[in-house]
This record gives structure tokens, C-alpha cells and sequence, in this order.
């Protein structure tokens, strides 16, 4: 079943408005009169619909039944990361991401990672198209830069999770996470030291080899949606 994204969709919904890109997706997906299409809002809630399509008119989504927070997980995971110099791999990074079940996106500034223009509208059409492939009823935020000291006193989740190669692979994790992921040349000391010296962090080991920046995150997030 395709999935459009609707964020006009509401609990009280009878007939989806769809913004012009995605009436261009649904005409473009050649949706036949009668057939069921799935819509997600963005902010928790999917509806399974069916079409109509009246004659010398649009086609219209009528909705049939609705699906709440449909294609979660049961915890909340955010994800902290340094810049990649590739913007390529930091799409990449977004896109299997939001697939993963992340709810949020950070970058950090470290001493290893500087602010750069990393082209917001476009890493979110890929986490937007990431979305609807895998029918995900929540659309995960993009946030601003953020130093890690910023981010560690912003810290809302129940734990912290650092990946780093000397980490353990046995850990409970709570039912939110922020999960840390050094930039290319990887946290410095302080930094590291900063982020264990929070209360309930915790360092997870992820595979015996050091792994690069995007391959270690999507390996936290794994893990985290395993568990």
C-alpha cells in the first residue's frame, strides 16, 4: 500500500486536503478509483483511505479508518551527530535514519565538527520520503547546530547512549534515548568526558572495528530499535 503525507489530517477527518506535490505523488502512483492508499500526518497519526474520483474533478481521499502513532517504536530516540564533510552521506545518514525510527535529528558542533550549511530543506525531503516509503506516522525534526555542551544541558531523554568502540553491548535502555555519535575525527577527551560524566549515560560498543561516523549511528539506532 503507497503512503502520501498529509499533515492537515486530523482525528476528525473525512476527506484529505493534499498539498500540490503530493496530488503530482498520488496521480503520478496512477491510484484507480476505490483503491486504498495510506496518509500520514507527520505528528502521530496514519489513516488508511480509499479513492474517489468524481468525474471532471481531483481525486479525493475519503478516510476509512485511522491508525495512531502507527509504525513507531515503543521509545523515543534522539540522535546527536558531528558533521560529515560529505553532504551525500549526511542525506544517506538521514534517510536510513528515519527509516530506523528516530524522532529527532541534532548536529553538534565539536571541537572536531563545525557548523556548516547543510541544505535543511533538503535532508528533510529525505527524511519526508523516507517516511511515506517505510509508513511511518511521525515525520523526525532536523534541529539547529548545537554544541555539546548545549545539547547535554538540553537533555531530555531518560538516558544517554555514546557510542564508542571501548563501549559495552550490554545495557538496559530506558524509554527515551539520546543517542551520541562523535563527528569523523570522533569526540575529544573533554568532550567524552562530559558526556559520560552525565547522569545515566551510558557507552555502547557497536562492532569490534572503529566504524565511520553515518555507519556507527545507523548501528546505535539499531540497536536501540532491537531493544
Amino acid at each position: 500500500m503507497d503512503c502520501l503525507y498529509a499533515p492537515s489530517l486530523g482525528t476528525d477527518t473525512r476527506i484529505v486536503d493534499l498539498s500540490d506535490d503530493e496530488l503530482r505523488h498520488a496521480r503520478a502512483l496512477r491510484l484507480r478509483d476505490h483503491e486504498q492508499v495510506m496518509i500520514s500526518n507527520g505528528v502521530g497519526l496514519c489513516a488508511i483511505c480509499h479513492v474517489e474520483v468524481p468525474e471532471h474533478r481531483n481525486l479525493q481521499l475519503v478516510v476509512d479508518s485511522l491508525l495512531p502513532n502507527h509504525g513507531e517504536l515503543h521509545r523515543t530516540t534522539r540522535l546527536a551527530i558531528g558533521t560529515l564533510d560529505n553532504k551525500e552521506r549526511m542525506e544517506w545518514l538521514v534517510e536510513k535514519a528515519t527509516e530506523l525510527g528516530v524522532s529527532e535529528i541534532c548536529f553538534i558542533r565539536s571541537r572536531f565538527a563545525s557548523a556548516r550549511d547543510l541544505g535543511h530543506q533538503r535532508l528533510m525531503a529525505k527524511a519526508l520520503a523516507a517516511l511515506k516509503q517505510c509508513r511511518r506516522s511521525v515525520l523526525p525534526s532536523i534541529g539547529e547546530y548545537q554544541s555539546v555542551e548545549l545539547f547535554l544541558a538540553d537533555h531530555r531523554a531518560d538516558m544517554i547512549v555514546l557510542a564508542d568502540p571501548e563501549g559495552s553491548s550490554q545495557i538496559e535502555l530506558g524509554a527515551s534515548v539520546s543517542i551520541l555519535v562523535g563527528p569523523e575525527g570522533g569526540f575529544d577527551d573533554a568532550e567524552r568526558a562530559a558526556i559520560r560524566a552525565v547522569e545515566g549515560a551510558q557507552v555502547v560498543g557497536l562492532a569490534p572495528a572503529r566504524l565511520r561516523a553515518e555507519t556507527a549511528a545507523i548501528a546505535a539506532l539499531a540497536f536501540c530499535a532491537s531493544r
